[in-house]
């Protein structure tokens, strides 16, 4: 009985403080510049086995143009090395379309998949709308915009507003999934660069964290670390007493 007491308060443990898989995110280097305009935008991959999940954001509000759209992003895929071996995997992405008017107003549709494309870019991975199989010129990821719904682009200029080719956009964020057997969570991202426009300008990315997915703050650790001591030691406790 007590090593199962044992037993279980280590088991509760490892489920509380062990995560499965990684999260690994990168972003522009401050200051970023595409077309001359700034730019701003995050990749995060979360690595389980099997699968890799890929959330991409375009941060900056109120655009003023369409060079400031992230349409793709490149990447490698390492320990193993499977960036050949993704090409014709398991791929998807999510999103929401917005199409904006030619004052700016835009009209947020439902979510749903996208039409970006995965491919091979050399000896990088490559997730894009402005490439072969993708959709571009339009469904860039444009960012929010301003009002109460955040979907007012006053800045926009004939590149953004109105303008037949490039909308629908996608609204601040999409979701890619890639599934293959061999994705582990040892597999390592690297060499991450965001792309930005229709005529992509290329801009390197910053390694900002490589975290378990969901790392709880030290005093979320401490609060939970001495509730299962106490569960523990009740446990004990009890065990002790229908002994004595």
């Amino acid at each position: 009985m007590l090593s199962r007491i044992v037993r279980t308060t280590g088991l509760l443990c490892l489920t509380a403080f062990l995560a499965c898989g990684t999260t690994i995110s990168f972003q522009t280097p401050a200051g970023a510049i595409a077309g001359g305009q700034p730019v701003n935008a995050t990749a995060d991959f979360n690595v389980t086995a099997g699968t890799i999940t890929l959330t991409l954001t375009n941060l900056i509000v109120n655009p003023t143009s369409v060079v400031q759209n992230v349409s793709g992003i490149l990447f490698d895929v390492t320990s193993p090395d499977l960036t050949k071996a993704l090409i014709g995997s398991g791929f998807s992405g999510t999103g929401t379309p917005i199409t904006i008017n030619g004052s700016g107003n835009g009209s947020l549709g439902s979510s749903g998949a996208t039409n970006w494309a995965l491919n091979d870019s050399g000896s990088l991975l490559a997730i894009c709308a402005v490439c072969a199989g993708g959709p571009g010129p339009a469904s860039t990821l444009i960012g929010q915009g301003v009002g109460g719904s955040q979907t007012t682009y006053s800045n926009a200029n004939g590149s953004i507003a109105g303008n037949g080719p490039h909308n629908p956009f996608y609204y601040n964020v999409i979701t890619f999934t890639i599934t293959n057997p061999g994705i582990t969570e040892n597999t390592a991202i690297s060499s991450v660069s965001f792309l930005f426009g229709t005529s992509p300008d290329t801009i390197g990315g910053t390694q900002i964290e490589n975290l378990p997915p969901d790392a709880p703050e030290p005093a979320t650790f401490s609060l939970a670390a001495g509730g299962l001591l106490l569960l523990g030691a009740r446990a004990l406790k009890n065990w002790r007493t229908g002994r004595s």
